[in-house]
């Protein structure tokens, strides 16, 4: 780095600590922010933990790079409009903090782009965000471009090479997320591109200790996977497997037959329920919570396909009689809301209907994978079953939230069935709301500080 670069990088860096602010305070850089603004790469990637405010540190050299250069553009893309327009506002929290004396005038002021005024009061440097759409970015001379959270781009090969001309005529890049599996170009630049210059940035790296004990709390309610790669920047050859043979192989108990004595009986049994749509089969799995060994063991497995739902629901309820099921968790969504009404009129069972919304899911399969994990499940060598298990894949939708499929050709019933007869095993933080059977109504009462509680989960959906 030239002295004069070297210099630039460091009135960045000086300017933001003293004329910017952050919720009213003055904006104290940490030490890997401030290696990275020094970073004068043309090339820059940041494997980084999430909530480390990453892109606040992009958007603050930004801003002051478009403040510095009458010349620069400097261009934001995102993983959707929504998380584009949140980069810019960033931006626009830190210049609106600048005192008003040495602050300049801004001559563009929308929602994905701002513009400033030379002393001239000429159009002069300028900033764009923008979500990763190709077309949406093609043709920009830009600068410098952040390309923020990477990993999680849709049609990431497009974005690339749609951004390849502003690099080509001397444009800096910076590539920032935290990994998401490695069938993607984020891990291939990590892992392959010696040209970029590489910030490895685990959440142990913030010294904000509120922030670090935040995370070790999150830990505790998160699987092994996803807390490795969100916060400790590991790229897992499993990432997409989200249940790899290694934690299913231990929970399978080949002593497990498809049919168990009622007298056997250790614990309360629990029954859940897939419906069947389009090419798929309703599942019905029964399980045995028994709490001396803390343990779920799986004692039913039955897939119905191309079954009239009528003569389902009879097999349902003679399978409840049979193994004297005190508890029914079936999909309320669709075609099942109809048959979660039959369920409550005709099974004599608590029946409980769940919504199979991102965040349902995701709480639900969370839980199934720790159990895994833990090794606190045991499930028959049921061919279908375990089929299912190692072809879900966990994927991002366009947002960044987490969406759970499983390969094509391949279906999931039975995991879902699953993950719902196993949802209050040691659970907490239940966001699912009862509704009970009308031949159970001695159980209608519920305990206020459990309604209280699970009012508050709700609150965060």
């Amino acid at each position: 780095m030239t002295d004069q670069n070297q210099l630039k990088r460091e009135l960045i860096i000086k300017f933001l600590e003293t004329f910017t602010k952050v919720k009213g305070k003055p904006f104290k850089l940490y030490d890997y922010q401030k290696r990275f603004i020094e970073d004068e790469s043309t090339f820059r990637i940041v494997n980084k933990a999430r909530q480390l405010g990453f892109t606040l540190i992009m958007g603050g050299e930004g801003l002051v790079e478009s403040l510095m250069d009458k010349n620069a553009v400097i261009l934001f893309l995102s993983t959707s409009e929504n998380a584009a327009r949140r980069v810019l506002d960033y931006c626009k929290q830190l210049f609106y903090s600048i005192p008003a004396g040495i602050r300049p005038k801004t001559s563009k002021n929308s929602s994905t782009e701002m513009q400033f005024l030379d002393e001239k009061r000429r159009p002069a440097g300028q900033l764009v965000s923008l979500p990763n759409n190709p077309n949406t970015c093609r043709g920009f001379n830009a600068t410098r471009i952040y390309i923020d959270e990477a990993a999680h781009f849709k049609e990431e090969d497009k974005i690339f090479r749609a951004i390849q001309p502003s690099i080509s005529r001397g444009g800096k890049m910076t590539v920032s997320s935290s990994p998401c599996g490695r069938s993607n170009n984020f891990y291939n630049i990590w892992a392959n591109e010696k040209e970029y210059s590489k910030h490895l940035i685990p959440y142990t790296a913030c010294p904000d200790p509120v922030y670090i004990k935040r995370i070790e709390d999150m830990r505790l309610t998160m699987d092994e996977l996803s807390f490795a790669q969100e916060y400790c920047c590991e790229f897992r050859e499993d990432a997409y497997a989200y249940f790899p043979e290694k934690i299913i192989a231990p929970c399978i108990d080949n002593e497990l037959g498809q049919y168990f004595n009622i007298k056997q009986r250790q614990g309360s049994v629990h029954m859940g329920i897939d419906w069947a749509k389009k090419e798929d089969s309703t599942a019905v799995v029964v399980g045995e919570h028994i709490s001396k060994d803390k343990l779920f063991v799986v004692r039913r497995i039955e897939l119905y396909k191309k079954i009239p739902y009528e003569k389902q629901l009879n097999q349902i309820y003679e399978i409840c009689r049979e193994l004297e099921v005190e508890k029914i968790f079936c999909d309320q969504t669709g075609v099942g809301e109809k048959l979660y009404e039959d369920l409550v009129n005709n099974s004599g069972v608590l029946v409980e209907g769940i919504n199979f919304t991102l965040p349902t899911k995701e709480l639900l399969i969370t839980n199934l994978r720790i159990m895994f994990e833990g090794e606190s499940i045991r499930i028959p060598r049921h061919k279908q079953l375990i089929k299912q298990l190692r072809s879900l894949e966990r994927t991002y939708t366009e947002q960044g939230h987490v969406r759970f499929r499983h390969v094509s050709n391949e279906h999931d019933d039975a995991i879902w069935g699953l993950a719902m007869a196993a949802s209050e095993f040691k659970r907490k933080d239940r966001d699912f709301i009862y509704k009970l059977g009308a031949k159970r109504e001695s159980q209608q009462l519920y305990d206020k500080d459990e309604n209280e509680n699970m009012a508050k989960i709700r609150k965060l959906f």
